[in-house]
């Protein structure tokens, strides 16, 4: 990440105003919104690792109650996976 790699911290954000490149080297996040954002660079292993720490985490809401998450508009025809009891 790039404060990580001693960048200067940018402000964060939730929501789309966010675009995201995929390719063999890597993927690059810009702000849509934020003029002169500078761009955030990661390599696919960070990646990975953030994207499967996203996952756990809204699991681990899911599952304790915390979050309202639910097929919407007919889009999942399979039914979410049951939480560990």
């Amino acid at each position: 990440m790039a404060v990580e790699r001693g960048e200067k911290s940018q402000p964060s954000g939730v929501g789309n105003a966010f675009s995201i490149a995929i390719g063999p080297r890597g993927a690059v996040i810009r702000n849509a919104v934020l003029e002169g954002a500078t761009p955030e660079i990661y390599d696919l292993l960070e990646l990975r690792a953030a994207l499967e720490s996203w996952i756990e985490h809204i699991e681990r809401a899911r599952c304790a109650g915390d979050a309202s998450i639910s097929p919407s508009s007919g889009e999942r025809s399979e039914p979410l996976p049951r939480c560990p009891r």
